[in-house]
């Protein structure tokens, strides 16, 4: 296949996938139904009750926040138990270069994070658009 007859093919799909989603959205308009209270497809609605214990105010953030925090503190005591078990001198150079190789690592992450929220900022991510050339006289 030619790049013209791709790039043809891939517009079609957008548009056919643009249009299939404005016409579920007006569907869904004129139903009275927000986006957000559509069910999954396949899900049924014996899972959709149970989640309510998840919701704005209910208990299960509570008990997931502190499961999770029970397992952070036993794994800071582990840690600490073990760290003060071990008897080894670390000369001043090690640690240097341990704080120097963790300081450019945040800082190489952070660069990175601000390169993708720039690219998407100024529109670098938009798919491409293929520029067909004028039809031009053959002499």
């Amino acid at each position: 296949m030619h790049v013209p007859q791709i790039a043809a093919k891939a517009r079609h799909a957008q548009q056919s996938v643009q249009s299939q989603v404005q016409r579920d959205d007006y569907a869904l308009k004129r139903a009275g139904v927000a986006f957000a209270e559509c069910p999954l497809p396949g899900a049924s609605g014996a899972e959709d009750a149970g989640a309510s214990w998840l919701e704005e105010g209910g208990m299960g953030k509570w008990l997931i926040s502190a499961a999770l925090l029970a397992i952070l503190a036993i794994a800071a005591w582990a840690s600490y138990g073990l760290w003060i078990r071990v008897v080894a001198g670390v000369p001043a150079c090690v640690w240097l270069l341990l704080a120097i190789g963790g300081g450019l690592s945040i800082v190489l992450g952070a660069g990175l994070m601000a390169l993708a929220f720039y690219s998407h900022r100024m529109g670098f991510d938009e798919p491409p658009v293929v520029v067909e050339p004028a039809n031009k006289s053959r002499r």
